[in-house]
């Protein structure tokens, strides 16, 4: 499969299935805080409760293959308006693990979230200690890891954004 330039959009509630079988996904459920399995009750309740709030911004990436858009990820991002600060979290559809796209979401996410939210200084990543491949991500994206809190098994990344 070949993956064409990856595209950024707000979501919208056409996506919460996708984002809600992404969720539910054995391997992300793994490399999550809350690897417990979503009820469709409560993504439902979340998915409106996120699209409407000002503080939370839910991104679908998508690229064109063969004409037709596919939905890679999604990029979500919490504001921190004390730290002057968002949190990154990207979720990918399984289909589009392994195609070395995460550093591109990244970027293309951080460049969208810059445009909305002028203020914020940095933004911080929590990755599960274990995700190897996500901590090289966003090592090589320009994060610097700053904290480890192996009680939640997490390290903290940051990345100057201003």
């Amino acid at each position: 499969m070949i993956v064409n330039d990856l595209k950024l959009r707000r979501a919208d509630k056409l996506d919460s299935k996708d984002i809600f079988l992404w969720r539910n996904d054995a391997e992300t459920r793994k490399m999550s805080r809350n690897q417990s399995v979503v009820l469709r009750e409560q993504h439902d309740a979340w998915f409106a409760a996120t699209l409407l709030n000002e503080e939370r911004i839910l991104y679908i990436a998508e690229t064109d293959i063969e004409g037709v858009a596919e939905k890679v990820a999604m990029v979500r991002f919490d504001l921190d308006k004390t730290n002057a600060s968002a949190e990154i979290s990207i979720n990918f559809n399984p289909v589009f693990r392994g195609f070395r796209l995460s550093g591109d979401v990244i970027n293309i996410g951080i460049k969208a979230i810059l445009t909305v939210w002028v203020d914020i200084n940095d933004v911080v990543a929590e990755i599960k200690i274990e995700n190897k491949p996500s901590i090289k991500t966003f090592l090589n994206c320009g994060f610097e890891e700053k904290e480890e809190h192996t009680d939640r098994d997490l390290k903290v990344f940051r990345k100057r954004v201003s």
